[in-house]
């Protein structure tokens, strides 16, 4: 099962878990935008250095099915079909 966890990062210490969440729609969004952002950062790289950005690309790939596997979702990428 996954949960968010409601984290106070201080600048100078371990950070402190104050909450976690297992709302399923928030769960489902945060999951849909953890992909976002690898793929994004992955796109990025991508212009500056085409080999790290291949490898980000991987990682992003990797986290979506990953998370995918977590949330009970197909293990195939967005806009296939099986």
């Amino acid at each position: 099962m996954l949960c968010l966890s409601l984290l106070y990062c201080p600048t100078d210490g371990r950070p402190l878990r104050i909450a976690n969440i297992d709302d399923p729609e928030l769960l489902n969004r945060a999951v849909d935008r953890a992909v976002r952002e690898a793929e994004r950062r992955a796109a990025a790289i991508s212009e500056v250095d085409e080999v790290l950005g291949a490898a980000e690309r991987e990682e992003a790939g990797a986290l979506r099915r990953v998370l995918g596997i977590f949330m009970g979702r197909s293990a195939s990428p967005p806009g296939t079909v099986m």
